[in-house]
């Protein structure tokens, strides 16, 4: 999630969101007019190669609950999972639960 969010303004074209085609655009799965980083391409190919967290990412927090499923996200989405998919929470949560 910190690399998401480190190129979030490369995939979203400096908009408040990223849509999922403009991740596939900076995976080479759809054609784009815009050049990405290797690195960018390389977080994109990875996100999309992980449905599940994607999903999370897409649903995200909307004023702390639940965002929609509408296949986009904003900086919020990514600053919550990154908060709440850090190794430590995935080990309390496999503990505890």
């Amino acid at each position: 999630m910190e690399q998401v969010g480190k190129h979030f303004n490369e995939f979203g074209g400096g908009d408040e969101y990223v849509n999922f085609n403009e991740l596939k655009q900076a995976a080479g799965l759809l054609p784009s007019d815009k050049t990405f980083s290797a690195e960018a391409q390389a977080v994109a190919t990875e996100i999309l190669d992980r449905p599940k967290l994607l999903r999370r990412l897409d649903i995200g927090v909307y004023r702390g609950r639940p965002g929609k499923e509408d296949e986009r996200f904003d900086m919020d989405n990514v600053d919550h999972l990154k908060k709440h998919s850090s190794r430590l929470a995935r080990n309390y949560h496999s503990i505890y639960n």
